[in-house]
């Protein structure tokens, strides 16, 4: 009983988490929409997906230090990837794609940390972590951004959902704030 007692407010409360993120999308997005018709990359909402990722791998970054497992230096390395991909806009001023040749050695360094203790303890640090909530929300949260984000914000999928004349403002909600809702989680 206690059990099934604690699962039920446990959905209550992410019930009103993720009522509260929803709510914050529509307000963040919306400003941005209201303003511009639709969601640049130097908007409130782009600053909020950035700034939430800065956070989660800060925290990661602290689990590292504190519990010294060096496995989550890659899933650090993969958000920090994720967020020199989120300030393309500002790498563009290098010249086109130049992101990429900063993600990439940071995708390296990552690994290079990750494996300094080795490969069997790099994957016991990883499969400890799968077995936390913490993994399972950050599970959740990618797969929004990564791929429901993406499949939402494609032009053909918004076709479908407002016809061949859709704002483009109706899209950068569609894709900007499900990211964004991806990033709260």
């Amino acid at each position: 009983m206690k059990l099934i007692i604690r699962e039920f407010f446990k959905f209550i409360f992410f019930g009103m988490y993720i009522a509260g993120a929803v709510v914050f999308v529509v307000l963040i997005t919306s400003i941005d929409i209201h303003a511009l018709g639709h969601i640049p990359e130097n908007s409130l909402t782009e600053r909020a997906q950035e700034a939430l990722l800065a956070v989660s791998i800060l925290l990661l970054l602290y689990r590292v230090r504190k519990e010294e497992s060096n496995g989550l230096y890659l899933v650090v390395g993969l958000l920090l990837c994720m967020l020199i991909r989120e300030w393309d806009s500002v790498f563009d001023n290098i010249f086109h794609g130049a992101w990429k040749f900063i993600a990439l050695p940071t995708a390296l360094f990552f690994i290079y940390l990750s494996l300094q203790k080795g490969l069997k303890t790099a994957c016991q640090h990883l499969a400890s972590f799968f077995n936390t909530p913490a993994y399972h929300l950050l599970f959740a949260g990618l797969i929004i951004v990564l791929v429901i984000s993406r499949i939402i914000g494609m032009r053909f999928m918004v076709h479908i959902i407002s016809g061949p004349h859709f704002s483009q403002g109706i899209k950068s909600f569609l894709e900007e704030g499900t990211e964004l809702l991806g990033y709260i989680i």
